[in-house]
């Protein structure tokens, strides 16, 4: 492919009547080019500046241009920005393969997707076809510790700066109620050990100071922090694909659930065993409540986000994931997410 790319593709992509050119990974990697009524002194020349004992080269006709798809796209993406408000564009793309241009729009944007996709066509006088995506979300998380724009439940935070000894995990973001400031759940234990309290990603810098605790004698282990709106996100660190996260609902005993721990680095899955329980904390040597699961976080996972999954398919294809837990127990123990709303008059962030 790399001898191809210096001589062949420049040649083609200046051809007036070029369609594109593809790899066809059914034939077993043969370079494929689409020509608009191809002529026997093109298919030559082309031939001749295929490289030898190179991949074999197909020539197909095609009904458009490159420059015609490319054109028919920003005109399909102009058509559904301005003249139909109600459709949810993901965004637009060139087809070379089927010489059309396929809209992707947010599912429930329309009734009718045969009948949008023919008002396309129409404008664009190109095949266009309309299918149904849920829009997706930009990626910059390489790690736990470089994970934002936006930031991540499941993140590895620090207390007292960027490179703080004393971490733990990002819960769920919340809002306080009644305003637009958001905030993060973790577990209320973390601010004992921490040295200053002042919280910090590793790759964004600082987040927040504690902003209230339910941590105590009977009570719950799990506090709120600051946090940046700009890094606002509804993402579990580990989750691939589309995901969206509902309202906090209580556990259930038996049901699914799975954490995404800064100290174990992975997204790991259980059921919950008991919804409703007391232990002794011993950090504070207190009573506090929450639930158990049969899971067995380890250090660093102290706030992470425990939540049941269901996969949503029928086309839609995306995670939809509801909170109710933040862990705080090598044991599985988990503070439940409603009870920490309730008390810290916060609700999940959505």
């Amino acid at each position: 492919m790399a001898a191809a790319h210096e001589e062949l593709i420049p040649f083609v992509r200046t051809l007036p009547n070029f369609g594109g050119v593809w790899v066809d990974q059914v034939a077993g990697g043969d370079l494929v080019v689409g020509l608009t009524n191809p002529d026997a002194a093109t298919i030559a020349t082309i031939e001749a500046k295929r490289p030898k004992d190179s991949r074999s080269v197909q020539i197909v006709a095609t009904r458009h241009t490159a420059a015609e798809l490319e054109a028919a796209v920003r005109a399909v993406s102009r058509s559904l920005r301005t003249q139909h408000p109600g459709v949810t564009l993901v965004g637009v793309a060139r087809d070379l393969v089927g010489n059309r241009v396929r809209a992707e729009i947010a599912p429930g944007s329309v009734d009718d997707l045969d009948a949008l996709a023919a008002q396309l066509t129409a404008l664009a006088n190109v095949e266009v076809v309309v299918a149904q995506v849920v829009p997706g979300h930009d990626v910059v998380c390489t790690s736990r510790d470089n994970c934002y724009n936006p930031m991540k439940a499941g993140n590895r935070v620090r207390d007292g700066s960027v490179s703080g000894a004393n971490w733990c995990t990002q819960g769920f973001l919340v809002t306080a109620n009644g305003t637009t400031n958001e905030y993060f759940l973790t577990a209320g234990h973390c601010a004992v050990y921490g040295a200053s309290n002042t919280w910090y990603h590793k790759g964004f810098g600082y987040l927040g100071p504690e902003v209230a605790t339910a941590y105590g004698w009977d009570g719950y282990d799990v506090m709120t922090v600051g946090w940046p709106d700009a890094q606002n996100s509804r993402l579990i660190y580990g989750v691939s694909g589309t995901q969206i996260i509902t309202d906090a609902r209580d556990p259930i005993t038996n049901e699914g659930a799975c954490f995404s721990g800064a100290g174990t680095n992975a997204v790991v899955c259980g059921t919950v065993t008991v919804d409703f329980r007391n232990w002794i904390s011993e950090t504070c040597d207190c009573e506090v409540w929450g639930g158990d699961t049969n899971l067995a976080p380890i250090p660093g996972d102290s706030g992470a986000p425990l939540y049941h999954r269901f996969w949503v398919g029928g086309g839609q294809n995306y995670w939809k994931n509801t909170p109710i837990g933040i862990i705080d127990h090598e044991y599985g123990y988990f503070a439940w997410v409603t009870a920490a709303e309730w008390v810290l008059n916060v609700t999940i962030y959505n």
